[in-house]
């Protein structure tokens, strides 16, 4: 008799599913998909050189990087920085280019540049804007108040302007701000407790100061102070000479050329247009970190730190106009 006997079935091979495998359907987590909370708690941690750049990954981050939270965190963790930005003015095509001094985190120059085969030929790197449509004319009233830029008034096409343009330095992108109630060209602009004050660059206005609440976004005329308490203010400066910078000022004589002195990270950095007294050459802007020191006497005292040049100017007609530190 014959017997049919069924073989039992083979064991089919099962592959083990480890913890970060996901069906094809499903994709990864995504690190935008956590609260905004957590996000912010995230970014604050972050150098804030990168901020630029991550704004471009969506349009919730560029907005957590401009959020007024991200930014009371970092001072709440100490964690913000000061970056230096350089504005450069050509002459023939009338236009302005931002730049970035590329710097660490901790005000010092990249390793590579301190070298002396450098890998890095350019320490101001250029500034790419998120909309490189409608870039503001730079004028005389361009002021720094924190993470921004204000950019106040003419020239605009070559006239005055009552316009008010902001760069936002945590994502490269300009906005509109309140206009002022005149046109100006060329006006003078200070910041004090919160408020920017202009004064000037208009033309048939008897008075015509105006003063710009930066928390309210609105502005505000300043009432004529001719014939009354206020048309006599004395202030007396203090001016002390820094010893200690002969050896520097010998060798790279800035008399004559566009100088900027800017407080920034803590020290003082003086960038100008230039080369030397051996060879003058208005195609090279340089820039050396001043470290200032009190003396028993009261004398001031400055040491210079790192001297390098910065940027290679590749047309003559192009020019330094702004140095500003901003706070990110």
């Amino acid at each position: 008799m014959n017997v049919q006997v069924e073989l039992p079935e083979k064991k089919r091979k099962r592959t083990k599913k480890t913890k970060n495998s996901y069906p094809s359907s499903s994709p990864p987590p995504s690190f935008s998909l956590l609260p905004d909370e957590i996000l912010v708690s995230c970014l604050a941690r972050v150098s804030s050189s990168y901020y630029p750049t991550l704004s471009i990954v969506s349009k919730s981050f560029r907005s957590i990087l401009s959020s007024a939270e991200l930014k009371a965190a970092r001072s709440h963790l100490g964690n913000t920085e000061q970056w230096l930005y350089v504005c450069l003015y050509d002459i023939s095509f009338h236009t302005h280019q931002w730049f970035r001094l590329l710097l660490n985190p901790n005000g010092t120059l990249p390793d590579s540049v301190i070298m002396k085969n450098k890998t890095i030929e350019q320490l101001l790197v250029p500034v790419t804007f998120s909309s490189s449509s409608n870039l503001p004319s730079v004028s005389k009233s361009t002021i720094a108040v924190g993470s921004e830029i204000y950019v106040i008034g003419g020239p605009v096409d070559y006239a005055p302007s009552s316009a008010v343009r902001v760069l936002d330095c945590c994502t490269h992108t300009w906005r509109n701000a309140p206009s002022m109630n005149i046109v100006r060209m060329n006006a003078l602009a200070s910041l004090h407790d919160g408020k920017i004050y202009v004064t000037g660059g208009c033309l048939g206005v008897k008075s015509c100061d105006e003063v710009f609440d930066i928390k309210a976004q609105t502005w505000e005329r300043l009432p004529d102070p001719s014939g009354s308490e206020l048309s006599y203010c004395d202030i007396n400066f203090g001016w002390t000479n820094v010893k200690g910078l002969d050896s520097l000022r010998e060798k790279y004589d800035w008399n004559g050329s566009t100088t900027k002195l800017v407080s920034c990270g803590g020290k003082l950095l003086l960038v100008w247009q230039g080369c030397g007294n051996s060879s003058p050459d208005n195609k090279k802007i340089l820039g050396t970190e001043i470290v200032l020191e009190k003396c028993v006497g009261g004398e001031l005292w400055g040491k210079a730190g790192w001297l390098d040049v910065l940027y290679t100017v590749p047309r003559l007609r192009q020019k330094l106009l702004h140095c500003l530190a901003v706070s990110v």
